[in-house]
């Protein structure tokens, strides 16, 4: 079209648009109906769509509704009998039908041919109204038009939003609900399906398809749904390498979410539906466990009868869209169809765009309609030409006309927003409460939906078996109770497929692991239990005695303490456990862990403490009574944290979800106000380590018979090394891998007691070896000193000078378990606080020959 007749159209419109409807009341339509597909020829399916049938059946709803209109025969739309007195007609003589065929430019080309074509001295083909058309591409391109020349467009099938939308196509409308409002109702099946979680949006990558998932994302995510989508690149009639990837790949990235929920958007049926069958195939999604939601219109019993493998795929889906009253009741409309006669098929004939002898051309006789069953989307092309007439007489009744009078387009678009009338699909009214923008849309509620279950060739192709019927109770329910309104799914059962999605990695221990973990427990919990046991049974041997057996027990108790800690961090769901279980668990964690360690570094430092009160003679005799007291309020003190933590904000098991879209996931204890209770148990648990590490200090010259200062200051040491390289990498693993926190988690767990055990236990065994063998050390030490004797310890290998025995020491040294140490008196602490390895006074060697202390370890 050249610039010169562009501008001479607008000019023309521009004129016209004022007075669209003349004093005469006489309104032309322009009818758009789909009557053939160009180019379908070209596809690769067995048998080739027909679309004459379906076009010839609204174009004969379409000339119904004209003629109910004229006559204000109010047998199927009721509101007709409301308008007796508007002298509005619908002009059978100048409306016109185009074929909108698959061209999206075809429609508005047509528009564009009539109009300059017209005779500016009357509206001859300048429209009162476009109705139609019946699918999205020619609805955008006409609702441009309608902006244009203010020329109302009422479409019978379009789920795009910006054709209903104020701000981009303000004289449009559609009484077919759009693509906001559908996914509400098509959420609520999916949810009385079962299908709660986990849904995967297979969409086109154009406009629409963009709209769509923005439009089930909003309503997703209101609902709390997780959801991926995954978009594909659709292709024209010729298949190309190209898209074949697109959709494998939009496939291939469903199958890696998991989600086993599908909904499929598909820009154009007879091109995307079997591509996409055929990814399925190949991935493996076409084996029942996959539930298929188709979201668009068409009957795929007219397409696909005879591809095995699209039949395969749609076989047990469901495809939710909405449907006329006619096609579920007999309602009146289905009933004043069967009553047409000669009349309506004469302005049938008339309106055919199709001559004789051309492609789709159909010759309706005068029984058409007793003949030919109303197919899908009449009811809805007998609703938008009716809301034209009624649109044109609510425009007359709202400027309050007694007389005939010209309706400006604008006149008549505020005249078909505000129409309301039951038509024959249902309520027909406009606007949408919740996006008050969207101005044309059909108002929700006011269709019936519906979910048609594909089924095998035996069962008969598809059945209606559920439905949403509007009202105040509207909800999904079955249409019968029959077994013919059961709905098949893929594996020929009645059950929806059982998992949502695919079972997610929940990175359990695994079991080489756990026998890893649990073998290294039993090695320090047996060795713990074997240096207890040989304490016990060589607690009268000097060795054991000067290294006071009551605190080796505490010790070896408390490393058992510890090494079961492993214990409680070596379950999950993987080996069996319930929730009550690992919640037991977790609660026992920090009870284990705190009280072995503090047990274990109390014993330590109390037993320093005792010889270094021992040695500092700030007592005659120091029992272990005098000195266990801080161990106990230590111990006590983080009792009562962990009693406060186990009563007020227990640990409880919980898994954390790594990845939104797989759901792969990680196990592990926590709590709300965790480091509330955990910051405390720590600085609790410190305190005994600095205590051990201030005594070993304080007693580092001490005989080792008594002090283990340095074996203290190099298992604090190692301990401090293990926690400073572990406790990173176990908490950057925590959420990452449950594998790698549980050896790290064991290891640092493992270190605690074995070190312990290693440099605590250990050198005694030693020096018990050396002292069977008649080994003794060359250097004197502080408590090794000649002039001082320890009980328990035979002269023969202790060369110290032979020294009377006062009656209260002989008990003691008769009793080598005794729980005492007492101190020397004062006359011999020079010697003791003085010695060492070089040389001893002799003033304080005659002090300690003429008043003899003795030294007695319990």
């Amino acid at each position: 079209m050249t610039l010169s007749r562009s501008i001479s159209l607008l000019l023309l419109l521009a004129g016209k648009a004022a007075s669209l409807i003349g004093e005469d009341g006489l309104c032309s339509l322009h009818i758009y109906v789909p009557f053939t597909l160009d180019g379908v020829e070209n596809l690769a399916f067995a048998e080739t769509p027909n679309l004459t049938n379906n076009g010839m059946s609204q174009l004969a709803a379409a000339a119904m509704a004209v003629r109910h209109f004229n006559e204000r025969n109010a047998t199927a739309v009721s509101e007709l009998g409301d308008f007796i007195d508007c002298p509005i007609q619908l002009d059978i003589d100048n409306s016109l039908v185009f074929n909108t065929d698959a061209d999206p430019f075809l429609s508005s080309r047509y528009f564009f041919e009539e109009s300059i074509g017209a005779d500016t001295n009357s509206s001859g083909s300048i429209p009162c109204a476009m109705v139609g058309p019946f699918h999205d591409a020619p609805a955008a391109e006409l609702s441009s038009m309608a902006t244009a020349a203010q020329i109302p467009l009422i479409t019978a099938r379009s789920f795009d939003s910006s054709t209903v939308s104020d701000l981009y196509s303000p004289f449009t409308s559609s009484v077919f609900p759009d693509i906001v409002s559908s996914p509400n109702v098509i959420v609520d099946y999916l949810l009385y399906l079962n299908r709660t979680d986990f849904i995967a949006l297979l969409y086109p990558l154009e406009n629409l398809g963009f709209q769509r998932r923005e439009a089930f994302g909003l309503e997703f995510d209101e609902r709390g749904i997780r959801w991926t989508s995954s978009p594909y690149f659709g292709q024209d009639a010729e298949s190309t390498d190209a898209a074949s990837r697109s959709y494998f790949a939009a496939m291939q990235r469903i199958l890696e979410s998991g989600y086993r929920t599908v909904v499929v958007s598909l820009r154009d049926p007879f091109t995307d539906l079997r591509p996409i069958a055929e990814a399925a195939e190949e991935l493996g999604m076409n084996d029942g466990q996959y539930l298929y939601v188709f979201v668009d219109i068409f009957d795929p019993s007219l397409l696909f009868d005879d591809d095995p493998i699209v039949r395969k795929l749609i076989e047990g889906a469901a495809w939710v869209i909405p449907l006329s009253e006619d096609l579920l009741f007999f309602n009146s409309f289905f009933s004043s169809w069967f009553d047409q006669g000669q009349g309506t098929v004469d302005i049938l004939n008339q309106l055919n765009p199709l001559t004789q002898g051309e492609e789709g051309f159909v010759d309706a006789q005068p029984d058409y309609y007793q003949t030919a069953i109303p197919e899908y989307g009449c009811a809805f092309m007998y609703d938008a030409v009716m809301t034209s007439g009624i649109g044109a007489c609510t425009a007359w009744n709202l400027l309050n006309a007694t007389k005939p009078r010209a309706l400006s387009g604008l006149d008549h678009q505020l005249g078909v927003r505000q129409s309301n009338f039951r038509g024959a699909s249902g309520e027909v009214t406009f606007g949408s409460p919740q996006f008050t923008f969207l101005g044309g849309t059909r108002k929700p509620g006011t269709v019936i939906w519906s979910s048609l279950n594909i089924r095998t060739p035996e069962l008969g192709i598809f059945s209606i078996v559920h439905w949403n019927i509007p009202g105040e109770d509207s909800g999904w329910e079955r249409v019968g109770n029959a077994t013919e309104f059961d709905f098949i799914f893929a594996d020929g059962t009645t059950e929806p497929p059982l998992h949502l999605r695919d079972v997610p990695d929940q990175n359990y221990i695994s079991d080489s692991l756990r026998i890893l973990g649990l073998t290294l427990m039993g090695i320090s919990i047996l060795a713990a239990l074997c240096f207890a046991a040989w304490v016990f049974v060589r607690r009268k041997h000097r060795v054991l005695v000067a290294s006071q057996p009551f605190f080796l027990y505490i010790i070896c108790f408390g490393t058992i303490v510890q090494s079961s800690t492993i214990f409680a961090v070596s379950w999950d769901e993987g080996a069996g456990w319930t929730q009550q279980q690992l919640d037991q668990a977790c609660v026992s964690l920090p009870w284990l862990m705190a009280s072995g360690f503090v047990l274990v570094y109390s014993a330590i430092f109390t037993k320093l403490w005792r010889v270094n009160k021992v040695l500092q003679a700030s007592r005659r005799v120091v029992k272990i009574n005098h000195v266990v007291i801080p161990m106990a309020v230590l111990f006590g003190m983080a009792i009562l944290v962990l009693i406060l933590w186990t009563a007020i904000d227990p640990l409880r098991w919980v898994r954390k979800e790594k990845n939104f879209m797989t759901g792969e996931s990680v196990g592990q204890c926590n709590a709300t106000h965790l480091w509330t209770f955990a910051g405390p148990l720590v600085i609790l648990m410190v305190i005994p380590p600095l205590l051990t590490a201030f005594f070993a200090f304080k007693t580092k010259d001490v005989d080792e018979s008594f002090s283990d200062s340095w074996w203290v200051f190099a298992m604090i040491l190692i301990q401090l090394e293990v926690v400073l390289i572990s406790a990173p990498v176990v908490s950057i693993l925590r959420d990452e891998s449950t594998n790698g926190r549980y050896l790290g988690l064991t290891f640092l767990l493992w270190s605690f007691p074995v070190s312990t055990l290693t440099l605590i236990m250990t050198p005694k065994l030693l020096a018990y070896r050396k002292a069977l063998r008649g080994v003794e050390e060359k250097k004197a030490k502080r408590g090794e000193t000649k002039g001082v004797r320890v009980t328990g310890i035979p002269l023969s290998s202790n060369p110290v000078t032979n020294l009377s025995v006062p009656g209260n020491a002989s008990a003691s040294r008769e009793d080598p378990s005794s729980d005492e140490i007492a101190s020397p008196p004062s006359s011999i602490l020079p010697v003791v606080a003085e010695v060492t390895e070089e040389r001893v006074e002799s003033q304080n060697l005659q002090s300690a020959n003429s008043d003899p202390a003795l030294v007695h370890a319990a």
